[in-house]
């Protein structure tokens, strides 16, 4: 089998140096290994930042043909043996069914769907299981009310799950889509499965940070808000004028008790400079190194991490355009703990037949990119 390992060696010189290291890539390209090269277009690398030692987790997407590959619709392209027969695979299976079914809602509903592989978290040699995440449709998760919206997200958990949600997950999920302010939608919904805790996961877009503690008040996250105003207002202060100065997406972690303390916040890096090389808004990186949110090699290696080139991909027969971005880095609070970020480093590929302009300008992809992931 040709593995997502030999795609992601494309990376391998333009790693930062923190993550080049045989533990560190090692570890992540070893998780790769185990699936097929064919099963995804866009790879996303999860660096913890702020000198934090650890393999980043692997982030891939799931679209159309990477269905086909998991319910053994795309002939010889198939997970193998050894992963189909795992439990959680079996659930992400089962979902693609369901997505892949004629006259199905979930047809029209899901766009794709979000594996994450914690890496760190993996015992060594063992099968890699993901946490799964729907990623919604424009009609999925913008039409309707929030009870229609809601009930979307319910069977696309529930086909996830194989069971419906208890009673009081249930209770926590609709507040959550009640509580939304106008115009914000959930874009993912989903659970980190290998963890086994039943905590569920949604990803909240279009809310405004003046907006976001009073979102998060109506949905009953526990706080702290000081901590969190005084982070939104940093980070409004350092961004300029070209790109947005709200999150772009929200994390909520939703358990039985209702949502926990640990809150995602993602802010988004423009893409059209990156594929001429280059990482805008370089304040934002200057503000999280004097923060301590990350070290000055750190914000170094991503703004030197953007690029483009051509080149034939093992698994291609043909030659495909292969872009490098920073995609966003994630704030998180924890309870009353210091912010941690993270940052996504991303892999994507497509077919390509003519030259990179010397600029280095890629076209217009054939279909939505994604901005946004629910890591």
């Amino acid at each position: 089998m040709i593995s997502l390992a030999d795609t992601l060696d494309c990376l391998a010189a333009h790693l930062p140096a923190p993550l080049a290291g045989t533990g560190a890539y090692g570890a992540t390209r070893a998780v790769a290994a185990q699936l097929p090269a064919a099963l995804t277009r866009w790879t996303y690398l999860e660096w913890r930042l702020g000198g934090r030692p650890g393999p980043p987790d692997l982030i891939v997407e799931i679209d159309g043909a990477g269905r086909e590959i998991l319910t053994g619709a795309a002939g010889p392209l198939r997970l193998p043996e050894a992963l189909a027969a795992e439990p959680v695979w079996r659930q992400v299976i089962g979902l693609c069914h369901r997505w892949a079914e004629a006259g199905s809602p979930l047809r029209e509903w899901i766009e794709c769907l979000w594996l994450e592989f914690d890496v760190a978290a993996r015992p060594p040699h063992a099968p890699a299981v993901p946490g799964v995440f729907v990623g919604f449709s424009e009609a999925a998760s913008a039409s309707g009310g929030a009870a229609a919206r809601c009930a979307r997200a319910e069977a696309a958990l529930r086909a996830l799950l194989g069971a419906a949600l208890d009673d009081a997950r249930l209770a926590v999920l609709r507040r959550c889509f009640h509580a939304l302010p106008v115009g914000a939608r959930v874009l993912y919904a989903g659970s980190l499965l290998p963890r086994g805790d039943g905590t569920l996961r949604l990803c909240v877009t279009d809310v405004a940070a003046r907006d976001l503690a009073d979102y998060l008040r109506a949905a009953g996250w526990p706080g702290p808000y000081g901590r969190l105003v005084r982070l939104l207002d940093e980070m409004d202060g350092v961004r300029d004028g070209a790109f947005a100065r709200d999150p772009a997406l929200v994390h909520l972690d939703l358990g039985a008790g209702g949502v926990q303390p640990r809150l995602g916040l993602e802010y988004v890096f423009g893409r059209r400079e990156q594929a001429r090389g280059t990482l805008p808004d370089a304040a934002f990186l200057r503000h999280l190194a004097g923060a301590g949110l990350c070290t000055e090699d750190e914000a170094a290696a991503l703004a030197a991490f953007p690029g483009c080139d051509t080149r034939q991909l093992p698994h291609e027969l043909w030659r495909s355009l292969v872009l490098r971005r920073v995609n966003h880095v994630k704030l998180v609070l924890d309870g009353d703990g210091e912010p941690e970020a993270k940052g996504y480093l991303v892999l994507h590929h497509r077919f390509w037949n003519r030259p990179v302009a010397p600029t280095g300008r890629a076209a217009s992809p054939a279909r939505r990119e994604p901005l946004l992931v629910p890591a």
